[in-house]
């Protein structure tokens, strides 16, 4: 007689998820992964799924604050070394010094 046609109170009939079999979900179990499974087929996630990596550290070791910009306004053109002109507007020429 199988097992299914038994009467059980609070029970169903379900089929398992991994050998397709019927049985009563009194013998049922949720696996890790979500599966509604028999007891025999129930397996324990590996512990290895859930261990993260160590982080890696993120300051670095020194620094030094950047000097701030300096700004000159010039009536001269700024020229390259080759005497081609870098920058003029209108008459006058920025000149940035980094």
């Amino acid at each position: 007689m199988p097992s299914t046609t038994r009467f059980a109170d609070g029970q169903w009939n379900f089929t398992c998820d991994l050998c397709g079999a019927t049985r009563k979900s009194g013998e049922s179990t949720l696996t890790w992964d979500g599966r509604r499974v028999c007891k025999r087929h129930k397996e324990v996630r590996n512990p290895l799924d859930l261990q993260r990596p160590p982080r890696p550290e993120q300051a670095i070791p020194w620094s030094r604050p950047r000097p701030p910009d300096t700004f000159v306004i010039s009536n001269f053109r700024l020229l390259q070394e080759n005497g081609s002109q870098l920058l003029q507007e209108d008459g006058l020429s920025l000149l940035l010094r980094t």
